[in-house]
């Protein structure tokens, strides 16, 4: 839903644009097959002026109320391109696989969600971050009987690469600032590109917001938390009161943050 929105906000940067962006159908790419671009980002070139889709290969099946089946040994990171928004989206390629990524001690198959990808205009580098895990472990609730489920790294990985279609280079991975991450997201201000930051949820607790390395590698340090936890509500935070998700744009000088609460997999 956040990339929607901001997508919806995008069209007003390209006025030559007369194509109409329709949701709640599915896509094709130029090949006929589906577009497989999951909880992914869009991103204007600014070396071909080519727009970049970047997201999940197949997520598999669900029945809406329940995570959908995933083959992790075949999950990564697909990239599309297009003239326009509204395409049509040519098929770049999985850029980053299974094999590619290595983590000292560490065994896959690997979680990869939330592929985002910004240009550093210092590096001349196309830098992409991604929610890097393995899947979720199963333990007992000290609290009830109830069997809960839990990622068990809360890390991102990184990539680099020359081109914006790849081929990229996988960069490690990290706990930024030393916290935990799950979902991310990355933000270029429009007005000075080459400032970029990091938003994550920090297990579910609150919102970090941390302004990347001049490299777009590395954090620097948390400059500002959202939905922290109200210390005279304690023990009664409910789930909607949390935030997770996020997206952040600007609009006539003034950040803006967008989030959705923790209800699972219902609406909120």
């Amino acid at each position: 839903m956040i990339l929607a929105v901001l997508v919806a906000l995008l069209p007003s940067l390209d006025a030559t644009t007369h194509h109409e962006i329709v949701s709640d159908v599915r896509w094709n790419d130029t090949d006929g097959n589906s577009v497989e671009a999951h909880g992914g980002c869009v991103l204007r070139s600014p070396l071909d002026g080519i727009w970049y889709l970047y997201g999940e290969t197949r997520k598999g099946v669900s029945n809406r109320k329940t995570p959908p089946t995933v083959d992790y040994l075949t999950q990564g990171i697909n990239c599309y391109s297009s003239a326009s928004l509204a395409g049509p989206w040519r098929f770049e390629g999985t850029i980053l696989r299974q094999q590619h990524v290595v983590v000292p001690g560490l065994r896959g198959p690997w979680i990869m969600q939330r592929p985002k990808v910004l240009f550093n205009p210092r590096t001349r580098q196309f830098v992409l971050w991604f929610h890097l895990d393995q899947p979720k472990q199963h333990y007992q609730s000290h609290r009830s009987s109830a069997v809960r489920s839990a990622y068990p790294m809360k890390s991102v990985g990184r990539a680099t690469a020359d081109r914006a279609a790849g081929p990229f280079t996988f960069a490690g991975s990290l706990l930024p600032d030393n916290h935990s991450s799950l979902d991310m997201s990355l933000f270029a201000d429009p007005d000075e590109p080459a400032r970029a930051y990091l938003l994550r949820d920090v297990d579910h607790k609150f919102i970090a917001i941390s302004r990347l390395s001049d490299d777009f590698l590395h954090t620097t340090g948390v400059i500002s938390k959202l939905c922290e936890p109200d210390p005279r509500r304690a023990g009664r935070r409910r789930n909607r009161d949390k935030c997770e998700a996020p997206a952040m744009f600007k609009l006539h000088g003034l950040h803006y943050v967008i989030t959705s609460g923790q209800s699972g997999w219902a609406s909120n």
